[in-house]
């Protein structure tokens, strides 16, 4: 039994690669280093942080209360004697473990000059408003909660002169972070976590804001990667294992058959070709369009028949003969006849 040509390789090229894909496969499903790296959360920690304060006034004729809460947000510079600032910090983590951990606060006194639109921070100055404190606990929380009196009388008369000795006026601030660093163990992973909070106070301004992220809640989350060696997929292999017994079936099947090669209708190719290019030009007919006592000139080549209808200003007729099998082309004018015959 003959096959194309084109049959034959196609078979031959798709049961070999069928062969390749199911034999790299399965070696893949078999092979002792199909491992994966996977990566399992062990551990999640949050960072919790709030502030609150209130302000003390000093005696003066115009505010009757001495303290204000942290609701008026702007307070007047001259007539602040303390303000009052509680920092509540608070580690949560979700398993027990035993908990390193060291705090400190500090004031920062920030300079800033502006010029063209660009800030440039000059000056920096820090103060040690709590010294360093350790400690250990074996638990899932730890708490930390600091209370301060600021009088910011000395960085406020500070920045003044500043500005009066330097001959130009500058941005300052004065913040204050409490720095938490914490250092803990889970399942053979260090976790080390640091956490800086801020509360943000103006220096040399008529009116004193106060302001910085409240009520701050982050949570992390801590993974480690380990290895699954897995199981081997018999599903999978055997499915594999039919898949080369096909493919090998096929490549047996096709490669001892003869093969035979398509010759390509060219006759019906160029018929083909004619029809598209000249659709806007050529009529069917369903008869033959040439009368009995018409002069007839052949012509050789299609293109020739392309001119004639154009310079006529005529249609191609078109008309085929199913006894002689040959499509006919015509242009008829008065009893002129301009023919092209396509045979086999």
């Amino acid at each position: 039994m003959k096959i194309r040509k084109s049959v034959k390789y196609t078979t031959i090229l798709i049961a070999i690669v069928l062969i390749i894909f199911a034999c790299f496969n399965i070696v893949n499903t078999v092979s002792s280093e199909n491992s994966i790296k996977k990566n399992k959360e062990v551990y999640s920690y949050k960072n919790k942080f709030n502030y609150d304060y209130s302000v003390d006034l000093k005696d003066n004729k115009y505010i009757d209360e001495k303290n204000l809460d942290a609701s008026k947000k702007n307070y007047i510079t001259d007539l602040i004697d303390n303000i009052n600032l509680d920092l509540n910090y608070d580690y949560v983590g979700s398993t027990e473990s035993k908990i390193e951990y060291t705090y400190k606060i500090i004031g920062q006194l920030n300079g800033v000059y502006t010029t063209d639109n660009e800030e440039m921070k000059i000056w920096e100055k820090e103060y040690v408003l709590k010294d360093e404190m350790s400690n250990t606990e074996t638990s899932d929380h730890i708490s930390i909660s600091e209370s301060l009196a600021l009088n910011l009388s000395e960085q406020n008369d500070l920045v003044k002169s500043f500005q009066e000795e330097m001959g130009f006026s500058i941005d300052a601030n004065y913040v204050v972070k409490l720095i938490v660093d914490i250092k803990t163990e889970v399942k053979g992973k260090e976790i080390v976590n640091r956490y800086v909070s801020s509360v943000t106070m103006d220096l040399a301004k008529k009116v004193t804001e106060i302001r910085g992220n409240n009520n701050v809640e982050e949570e992390n989350f801590i993974a480690k990667e380990y290895t699954d060696e897995g199981s081997i997929n018999y599903i999978a292999l055997v499915v594999y294992i039919v898949i080369i017994i096909v493919a090998v079936f096929m490549f047996i099947s096709v490669i001892g058959k003869e093969s035979t090669t398509v010759v390509k209708d060219r006759y019906r190719q160029e018929l083909n070709r004619i029809l598209k290019i000249c659709q806007e030009k050529i009529v069917q007919a369903s008869s033959n369009p040439i009368a009995e006592n018409s002069n007839v000139i052949e012509v050789k080549d299609f293109s020739e028949m392309i001119k004639v209808s154009e310079e006529l200003f005529k249609p191609i007729l078109y008309w085929f003969c199913q006894e002689t099998d040959e499509a006919q082309f015509c242009v008829i004018s008065n009893n002129m006849v301009y023919r092209y015959i396509l045979k086999k």
